[in-house]
């Protein structure tokens, strides 16, 4: 149920970051740079941390950032996370970007879904940037994140 449950949260938050109407065509007229895409939704209680590598010369921007964090199968304790954007390596990047989200303790609790795009957040040249939860979740949460971005 619990594998099932993050497929289809999974499913969710990738169809959602592909086809935002109308978002993807500003993004496309203002960057200067090929498009990229990061995604990680790992098993339950488990940190969601995604890095996009570091390009010499390069400074990447982050154009849209989706997070969610949900109750698996059984109860979990209510628990309110936070997901940053780093301009640098996971753990330790400067965060350039931070938002809380939150579930309450009931099984399968959707929680609400973060998504925030048209943001261009420019890292430091030669930097990785990451999108990732501060922490896991605890016993039987599930968090999945994704970032769109471009390199200038």
């Amino acid at each position: 149920m619990r594998e099932k449950l993050l497929y289809v949260v999974s499913a969710i938050v990738v169809v959602w970051a592909l086809f935002l109407p109308g978002r993807r065509t500003e993004v496309l007229q203002a960057q200067t740079g090929a498009e990229w895409t990061e995604f990680h939704a790992p098993a339950a209680n488990t940190q969601a941390t995604i890095t996009h590598a570091a390009v010499v010369g390069k400074a990447h921007v982050a154009d849209c950032v989706i997070a969610a964090f949900v109750a698996g199968a059984t109860a979990p304790v209510a628990a309110t996370v936070n997901v940053v954007v780093r301009d640098g390596a996971a753990g330790s990047g400067t965060i350039k970007f931070q938002r809380p989200l939150s579930i309450t303790a009931v099984a399968g609790d959707p929680g609400v879904p973060m998504e925030a795009c048209g943001l261009s957040i420019v890292g430091t040249a030669g930097n990785a940037m990451t999108v990732e939860f501060t922490a896991a979740g605890g016993a039987n949460t599930i968090e999945s994140v994704f970032i769109r971005g471009y390199d200038r």
